[in-house]
């Protein structure tokens, strides 16, 4: 109104200090997760959700399921790549790296590009 910019509002900070936006030695800030679960933990469990649905025995809706939680996979990867780096790189620990017994690396969503691939490939033969 009279000439001023509007200041940017100051990135949060944990609880020693530190901005929560960028990436400290490669690595999410202490407390970023926590900060951030409001807006992660729906879409992580929305993934959850929709692997589940994955599991049904009928092949044409399994098909859908897939096709739907792969879709999701890459949106969400897109968003969190749009969120900026903190973002970016919680997605690349938590779906992109992960780990289990059986593997220390993998992709979350590979095993069910897979099983769609195997699904449509047998389905059109």
């Amino acid at each position: 109104m009279f000439g001023r910019k509007k200041k940017k509002p100051a990135p949060p900070k944990n609880s020693i200090g530190q901005n929560l936006d960028k990436l400290i030695n490669g690595q999410l800030p202490f407390g970023w997760t926590t900060h951030y679960k409001h807006i992660t933990k729906p879409k992580d469990d929305t993934m959850i959700e929709l692997a589940l649905k994955t599991q049904t025995p009928d092949k044409q809706k399994r098909i859908e399921a897939l096709q739907n939680l792969i879709q999701y996979f890459y949106s969400y990867q897109a968003e969190c790549q749009s969120m900026g780096e903190c973002f970016a790189k919680y997605f690349d620990d938590m779906w992109m790296h992960c780990k289990n017994n059986r593997c220390d690396d993998f992709i979350y969503i590979t095993p069910y590009e897979e099983e769609l691939q195997s699904l449509c490939n047998s389905v059109t033969v």
